[in-house]
């Protein structure tokens, strides 16, 4: 459900790195984070959360990769799923 989907991404947000102290440049857009996970999609049958949500990437970048996900699902073209109380994009 959307409800869970949330706070999957909220517990994900949690242990992302913080900016503190530090002056980004970088700008991500969403239609190149739907792209980056068809890619993703081609290689793989199931992308698990914690693949795709790295705490290794900023807040922002994890904001518009929810974005990504949450347009892709609108399109049809994934869907978000539990597997062994796991949730996975596929």
């Amino acid at each position: 459900s959307l409800s869970e989907l949330a706070a999957v991404f909220q517990c994900v947000l949690e242990k992302a790195k913080g900016t503190l102290g530090k002056i980004e440049e970088e700008e991500w857009r969403v239609s190149d984070k739907m792209r980056e996970i068809r890619m993703l999609l081609k290689q793989e049958e199931s992308i698990g959360f914690e693949t795709l949500f790295s705490v290794e990437r900023s807040k922002l970048e994890l904001i518009v990769f929810f974005l990504a996900v949450l347009e892709l699902m609108k399109l049809n073209e994934i869907r978000v799923n539990k597997k062994m109380n796991q949730m996975v994009v596929v």
